[in-house]
């Protein structure tokens, strides 16, 4: 089933009975918006919320790769226009991240999307929500005339199976696939050196960029994955902020227990945004007053706009001297992020109504409450059909007492 009613370029495909969730929510199973398509966290569950093949990453992530082809095609979506894969999936470090990209590969074939070319992001969790279930997989496609020519660019390493691209441009849109420290053979370099390991990742995105005749200034979004540690973060921003010009593209920081392989602590992945003609294009950093500027100098605005596309990146429950307010508290500090994500919206002209895909990270464990309890309060800021929304549950955040972060992307109509 989709819904076409409400704002004006916006369809919602929901899909009843491909699967549910154990609580009742406003979200579709995808969303598209002009030329972008975007689908809700895919799990392999029953409609009533149960995991199907419980415990079987593979099984699962094969079915849930299915929906997501399913409700990209229902949107109006051919498999070869999916743009970019995120897959979390459940792993307690000894997942052979290498291997199962092997298997993501092969679903892409299978679902006759091999010419696609999409970009992957693999992001390993100790766990999910609901007990059982394996993976959750974001997928992001790119349709229509707005989104030819696409190119692929940069050199394939060993460890990145074919169809999957380092990275892709579609239309004006750069997406930069998983970034990591390593070698094309494969080799783990600076093994365990966090700031190293970031000086790497900024010059393969560099590289990345440059193949597209782009560089940092077109970037809207940056994703920095990295292994909790005590002063693992720290290290990564100040490394970061070196390379960056205030103000830099939107950004989310996410802390995980470990990456693939051993000897990795941090990762990236990136969406860039240049004129199909090359020209630069035009951007609008948003930053409200009184809105945290962050510890160590971090030259990141909150959200970026350019032309009809708003990036927003992570907000957390903090003030404007960047401390956690209301700690440990979900419902307030949920409302704190949501309004605070109502205020860059509004910099832009836009509003709630205007969110096509969102994202929250949450301190959890396997307990499906712990994520219905920022949902039920998320759910009040939307209107009914919402965004495709995803839920990712983490051991902890750096920060004392903060229990989640929230993304998010939105379109004006």
């Amino acid at each position: 089933m989709t819904d076409t009613n409400a704002p004006s370029r916006r369809q919602h495909v929901f899909s009843d009975g491909l699967w549910g969730m154990q609580i009742e929510v406003p979200y579709p199973k995808a969303l598209r918006c002009s030329e972008m398509v975007f689908t809700c966290g895919q799990c392999d569950l029953d409609s009533a919320g149960k995991p199907q093949r419980p415990g079987d990453l593979l099984a699962q992530s094969a079915r849930t790769m299915g929906h997501a082809y399913g409700v990209t095609g229902q949107a109006g979506a051919h498999p070869e226009d999916m743009a970019r894969f995120q897959v979390f999936y459940a792993s307690d470090g000894t997942v052979d991240e290498d291997a199962y990209l092997g298997h993501l590969a092969a679903s892409v074939r299978d679902a006759g999307g091999a010419r696609g070319h999409p970009v992957v992001v693999a992001t390993p969790l100790p766990y999910f929500y609901y007990p059982g279930m394996m993976v959750e997989i974001d997928a992001v496609a790119m349709i229509g005339r707005g989104a030819r020519p696409r190119v692929e660019a940069g050199e394939r390493p060993s460890w990145l199976p074919a169809p999957f691209a380092p990275a892709l441009r579609a239309g004006e849109l750069i997406h930069i696939g998983m970034l990591a420290p390593r070698r094309a053979s494969g080799q783990v370099l600076a093994a365990g050196d966090a700031a190293a390991q970031t000086e790497i990742l900024l010059a393969e995105l560099a590289d990345r960029l440059s193949a597209f005749g782009a560089d940092f200034g077109d970037l809207v979004k940056l994703n920095t994955y990295y292994v909790a540690a005590p002063g693992a973060w720290r290290t990564v921003a100040e490394t970061r902020a070196k390379r960056f010009d205030a103000p830099g593209p939107a950004a989310t920081d996410i802390p995980l227990p470990s990456l693939w392989p051993e000897g990795v602590c941090v990762r990236m992945d990136a969406v860039a945004m240049r004129g199909t003609d090359g020209a630069v294009l035009a951007k609008k950093y948003l930053w409200p007053e009184g809105h945290p500027r962050g510890p160590h100098a971090q030259p990141f605005a909150p959200a970026v706009q350019c032309r009809d596309k708003v990036f927003i990146g992570a907000q957390a429950p903090l003030d404007a001297e960047g401390n956690v307010v209301d700690a440990g508290l979900v419902e307030p500090q949920t409302s704190r992020a949501m309004d605070k994500m109502g205020k860059l919206l509004a910099l832009a002209g836009l509003d709630y109504r205007h969110v096509v895909k969102a994202n929250t990270y949450y301190r959890g464990g396997p307990n499906p409450e712990d994520l219905h309890a920022n949902m039920k309060v998320r759910n009040r800021y939307y209107a009914r059909p919402g965004p495709a929304s995803t839920g990712v549950p983490l051991p902890a955040f750096d920060a004392p007492g903060q229990t989640l972060a929230l993304e998010a992307f939105a379109m004006s109509d």
